[in-house]
């Protein structure tokens, strides 16, 4: 299959044998250089050691990363454009590209374009193509058109910490994302959408301990004499002002108020949860870190996914 690039990207194509790649190139439009990295702990992000800083990528590197990528990119339909190389620090990629859209049959668009390395951007084409859109279809009933606010190429360490290494996104070696549109116009969000984490069910169980600690030892519940006390106390005023204590709505955020949720937005909220779980679980064979609402807090509301070379083994959480 032949590489599908944009016209500005084909025109970057035919300067590449004429850029010189001896000179440290900043694009005004990459993020900003961040923290420099204090240590090298390892973490589910970086599991490597930064290499000590160059001013720029050395000829031979630049030239054999531009041909990897352009061999990688004839495997892929993608609209992108190929950037200079960045070296800042000890951040940067000699092989940037701006990617606003991959696949052909199922495209999907990057809202706005995401900076990320070329391997990053093969990686997304066969996630897109094996797991994003056919987990979007048979869940959702509608495939997914746009990728919201996806974050790639940032200079900063993992978490934004400065005790620790530098984050794949440093690298270009990693995107996070957290919203996606589809084509029928919904947007469906990792945090609203993903349901309880395992996180969330413990604390709702030792809520549920609490509560049941508070019986009295003879089996009455005083949390529940309490509020029938004060119900008895309500209904008497209701009924001394002349009024019929049923026509006197509950109170909002009373615990007898309740709303039952529907079917149709039971199965509506069961089948995007269905969705991002399978979405999580499909970039488990796509990439080398992927990170979600059951990692830990920081996760809660977008996936992050990487292909950090450094690690021994696949991390999937």
């Amino acid at each position: 299959m032949s590489t599908c690039l944009s016209v500005v990207t084909m025109a970057g194509l035919a300067l590449l044998p004429f850029i010189s790649f001896k000179t440290q190139i900043n694009a005004p439009h990459l993020p900003a250089s961040g923290n420099k990295p204090a240590s090298v702990l390892q973490s589910a992000e970086d599991a490597d050691a930064d290499a000590e800083p160059q001013d720029a990528w050395p000829e031979s590197v630049v030239a054999r990363e531009k041909e990897q990528c352009m061999q990688a990119l004839k495997s892929i339909k993608a609209d992108l454009e190929l950037l200079p190389p960045v070296k800042d620090g000890g951040c940067g990629a000699p092989d940037l590209v701006r990617l606003k859209r991959v696949g052909s049959k199922s495209p999907v668009v990057f809202d706005p374009p995401v900076v990320v390395n070329c391997k990053l951007a093969v990686a997304l084409h066969s996630w897109n193509k094996s797991t994003l859109q056919p987990a979007s279809r048979r869940h959702l009933r509608s495939r997914v058109a746009r990728i919201l606010g996806a974050s790639g190429y940032a200079c900063r360490n993992v978490y934004n910490l400065p005790n620790r290494s530098l984050s794949q996104h440093a690298h270009a070696n990693a995107i996070d994302v957290s919203a996606f549109q589809l084509r029928d116009g919904r947007i469906v969000t990792v945090r609203r959408g993903w349901g309880p984490t395992r996180r969330d069910k413990e604390l709702e169980k030792k809520k549920k301990a609490a509560s049941a600690a508070k019986k009295s030892p003879k089996g009455g519940d005083v949390e529940s004499k309490a509020s029938r006390k004060f119900s008895g106390r309500l209904r008497q005023k209701v009924t001394k002002a002349g009024l019929n204590p049923g026509d006197v709505p509950v109170p909002e955020g009373s615990p007898n108020r309740t709303e039952p949720e529907s079917a149709a937005q039971r199965a509506k909220r069961l089948a995007t949860a269905k969705f991002f779980k399978r979405l999580h679980k499909g970039a488990c064979g796509q990439f080398e870190t992927v990170l979600g609402p059951e990692a830990n807090e920081a996760h809660r509301g977008h996936f992050h996914f990487d292909l950090n070379a450094g690690r021994s083994r696949p991390y999937c959480y």
